[in-house]
């Protein structure tokens, strides 16, 4: 062998090797005499696994009949293989397919076999079947889609778009043949098409970006009716448009809207609360003045259940009613809510079943009404009925006990009034008048109370120094009382007050006479205080007392409510003087508040009236 041949034989080695494609030699009954490395990425065998081999034996089993014929037909032939598409069993058993092209080798005229050349074609197989796969499908979406469908191309120009074709359903929709515009442009199929409209169209072939779910009415000679339409790029400069004839729909979804704005501007303004929910209780809708009733807005509401916004005393009839409704009966009944605040909120509620169009339960609808108010009035009435009724078996008995006393001393001093000893009759004398003013007290403060239900409660105002009149007014209390009343005044004084004299000493004298009944006669303090504060003048009466237990600080001030005092063996008071002393002090645009540590704390009665300026 010569140089140059070995030097052929050598680039031939190299080049063969470090090919992707698959080179080899068979013998003349079909025997691998020769295999390239790349076998072992196609088939995965080793070279020398292929070599001794027969070339049938890497076939699939379902093409290697008619393979092996048509080898053989070249083999009698002594012809060349071309492009021959064959299924290879990989070594792991995947299918591969080698496109194979091989030429006879032959010595002294005489045929020994083939060279060949295999190419791995699978991905290109693949892709092509699926391409088929997805040609056969458009063709099929084409031909059988409800969606109209027009095909257009663009020009050069980038001005003009040439219809190309439709489906039969595009016919159908526009109630045209659009075949007889094939070739045209754009504006002889819709001769009205709007700027807009158009203008899309040309971008969306040009730049590829879609245009979706678009309305428009349309309407001219030939075509009428509102369209949605989508156009999207199929390719550079190749348009598909989409139409479907939702006429109908766009009509349906007016009215449906009109109505609906109908029933929501009726919802929205009901005075009422309306409150939609599913079949698990969760809110799904809320009008306004739920939102105003229970301070929460619709969508702190919506995604919630219902039970989270009821209060815990209620939670079971709302179980017990929800199990009825869900049974299809409906009812009304009471529920109490909670507010964002924290308050409760006593409603009447009137629900039934929401029903999907096969009779079936999917939620329920509400009416709620808040009778809060129509509640806590009724309870305060009852109330008041019964302190009524209490106050009045209180003053019967109020009203019998200084009439006994004074019809008893009246008849001891009428048998034996001059038998009686001086100091006898004083006393006497003392207890009838103590009884006397006893009941005086009481028929006013009645009369009081009247003028007030009746509305003639009147005041007498007059403008006076109010350090001169407290000066006056306490005075006799000062003298009683001694040094267990301390009276202090600022000295920034002399403050004037717009007053009725009269009823502001009624409640002064009220005032400290509850402190007198709720304070132990031997360790007695009560410390009145003036002073100004801001734009008013407070006057505070403390005491060092029995006190006042944090529930009853309001309550003291409602009509007919009477506390036993620990330092005295029955109930002091008729239950009116705190009441009546409040009223009197508002009707002068004023405040009386109380506040204490506790029982046995003592308390701190606080008049505030405002101050008028004098010239």
């Amino acid at each position: 062998m010569t140089k140059t041949t070995k030097n052929i034989e050598e680039r031939f080695r190299s080049l063969v090797e470090t090919i992707n494609d698959w080179v080899w030699e068979i013998n003349k009954i079909g025997e691998f005499t020769y295999s390239s490395p790349q076998v072992e990425k196609i088939l995965g065998y080793l070279p020398e696994e292929i070599v001794g081999q027969q070339f049938s034996f890497f076939l699939m089993h379902d093409n290697m009949k008619a393979i092996m014929d048509r080898i053989d037909k070249h083999i009698s032939l002594t012809q060349p293989i071309d492009n021959l598409e064959a299924d290879f069993n990989h070594k792991h058993g995947d299918k591969i397919v080698l496109e194979t092209s091989a030429v006879p080798i032959l010595h002294e005229d005489k045929f020994e076999g083939y060279r060949g050349v295999s190419r791995d074609i699978t991905a290109k197989k693949r892709a092509e079947a699926e391409l088929f796969l997805s040609e056969e499908r458009y063709r099929n979406i084409w031909a059988s889609s409800p969606l109209g469908m027009l095909l257009f191309e663009l020009l050069p120009d980038d001005k003009t778009l040439i219809f190309t074709g439709a489906n039969l359903a595009a016919d159908n929709i526009l109630r045209i043949e659009t075949d007889l515009y094939i070739g045209k442009g754009i504006e002889d199929l819709f001769p009205k098409i709007s700027e807009e409209a158009h203008d899309a169209f040309l971008k969306v072939a040009a730049n590829g970006k879609p245009w979706r779910n678009q309305i428009i009415t349309y309407k001219d000679e030939r075509i009428k009716g509102v369209f949605e339409v989508n156009a999207f790029q199929t390719e550079p400069n190749h348009l598909v448009v989409t139409l479907s004839d939702v006429s109908e729909r766009i009509l349906a979804e007016n009215k449906l809207v009109e109505s609906e704005e109908r029933y929501r501007k009726l919802i929205t303004k009901m005075s009422e609360g309306i409150w939609l929910t599913d079949i698990n209780n969760i809110t799904i809708y809320v009008n306004p003045a739920i939102e105003k009733m229970l301070g929460y807005s619709q969508d702190e509401m919506i995604g919630i259940n219902v039970i989270n916004f009821i209060s815990q005393d209620s939670i079971s009839t709302f179980v017990r009613v929800n199990k009825e409704r869900h049974e299809k009966s409906a009812g009304a009944y009471e529920l109490v809510f909670v507010h964002k605040n924290g308050d409760e909120v006593i409603t009447r509620v009137a629900a039934s079943s929401l029903l999907d169009s096969e009779n079936r339960i999917i939620g329920s609808f509400g009416v709620i009404s808040d009778i809060t108010a129509e509640k806590r009035t009724e309870e305060a009435r009852r109330d008041l009925e019964q302190r009524r009724a209490e106050f009045i078996s209180l003053a019967s008995h109020e009203l019998r006990t200084p009439l006994s006393i004074i019809k008893g001393y009246i008849d001891l001093l009428g048998k034996r009034l001059f038998t009686l000893s001086e100091e006898e009759r004083s006393k006497s004398f003392q207890i009838i008048q103590k009884n006397i003013e006893r009941l005086n007290r009481l028929v006013s403060g009645v009369s009081e109370l009247t003028k007030i239900e009746r509305g003639i409660f009147t005041l007498n105002f007059e403008i006076i120094s109010i350090k001169e009149y407290l000066e006056e007014a306490i005075r006799p209390h000062q003298d009683i009382l001694g040094p267990q009343f301390i009276y202090t005044c600022d000295e920034t004084f002399p403050i004037f007050v717009k007053i009725d004299q009269d009823r502001i000493t009624q409640v002064l004298n009220n005032l400290i006479e509850n402190a007198i009944n709720h304070t132990d006669e031997k360790k007695r303090e009560i410390k009145f205080k003036c002073y100004k504060y801001k734009d008013s003048v407070e006057i505070s009466i403390n005491d060092n007392g029995a006190g006042i237990a944090p529930d009853q600080l309001e309550t003291i001030f409602e009509p007919f409510v009477t506390f036993p005092s620990k330092y005295s063996k029955k109930i002091t008071g008729t239950g009116i003087g705190l009441y009546l002393s409040r009223i009197i002090i508002t009707e002068h645009q004023g405040e009386l508040k109380v506040s204490s540590e506790g029982l046995d704390q003592g308390a701190t009665f606080l008049i505030r009236l405002p101050v008028v300026e004098t010239s």
